[in-house]
């Protein structure tokens, strides 16, 4: 799986049968114009932070603020159902207000409680 800006363009033909690939758009999961509700928590559902990877684990929903938490450096994350629960744990300043609403409802974002 790649991560990043990518587009059919930079697709490139090969002989190999079984090999498959395309593109998601973020268009496919972010919903334009919608606040990401909070409810007064440092976390929320169907939303992301995009960019400003520092890693990701293997993890559980709920001890993926954990994680970043215990990350030198991790100031918030994003966890998906991703490859059976994945926590990636991000780095910079950032605010609630810096999150995308996604139609993920699985998706969580959070933030440390210093950031």
């Amino acid at each position: 799986m790649k991560r990043g800006n990518v587009s059919k363009q930079d697709a490139f033909h090969t002989n190999d049968p079984s090999m498959l690939c395309g593109v998601e758009y973020l268009t496919d999961y972010i919903i334009v114009n919608q606040t990401v509700s909070w409810g007064g928590n440092n976390w929320a559902y169907a939303c992301d932070f995009e960019g400003n990877d520092l890693s990701n684990v293997l993890s559980t929903a709920a001890d993926c603020g954990g994680d970043c938490s215990n990350t030198p450096l991790c100031t918030h994350f994003t966890w998906t159902k991703y490859n059976g629960g994945t926590c990636f744990m991000k780095q910079g300043n950032v605010s609630q207000q810096d999150a995308v609403s996604t139609n993920d409802q699985n998706m969580i974002c959070g933030v440390t409680v210093s950031a």
